[in-house]
């Protein structure tokens, strides 16, 4: 199977199944979800607490499913912390009328020693001052 997140009902479908003693393998010949996302659910119920003879709450198909599918945080890179250092400056060169190009920004930033790929330049522009995105919606 495919990757695919699984919903609510999916979760609960699944914890109803292993609270009724079947196998993972079992659900997944049934279709019901892939053998590796079974035994997730089914490992995150039994750190949690969960028993096959508990009831099947809300709210602990919820932390189920939140502990299965959260996903920690990413950490910037080293050269995304370097840009956010000279944050002010490069607002300012995109403030401009007419604004400096990224090349020429990033010109600008080599000469204070300050190197970083285009493409990491040009996503942190994008991801911070909107830089490059149009103004309205076209068709």
């Amino acid at each position: 199977m495919s990757f695919r997140e699984l919903t609510m009902i999916d979760v609960r479908e699944v914890l109803r199944r292993w609270a009724a003693g079947q196998s993972a393998r079992q659900m997944m010949r049934d279709g019901v979800v892939g053998r590796g996302a079974a035994a997730r659910y089914i490992a995150a119920a039994v750190e949690l607490g969960l028993r096959p003879g508990d009831e099947l709450t809300e709210e602990r198909v919820r932390a189920v499913a939140v502990q299965v599918q959260s996903r920690p945080p990413q950490m910037a890179s080293a050269a995304r912390v370097l840009l956010a250092q000279h944050r002010a400056r490069i607002e300012g060169w995109l403030a401009v009328d007419p604004p400096l190009t990224l090349v020429r920004i990033q010109e600008l930033l080599a000469r204070d020693g300050v190197s970083v790929a285009y493409t990491t330049l040009r996503r942190y522009a994008e991801a911070e001052f909107g830089f490059g995105r149009p103004d309205r919606a076209r068709r």
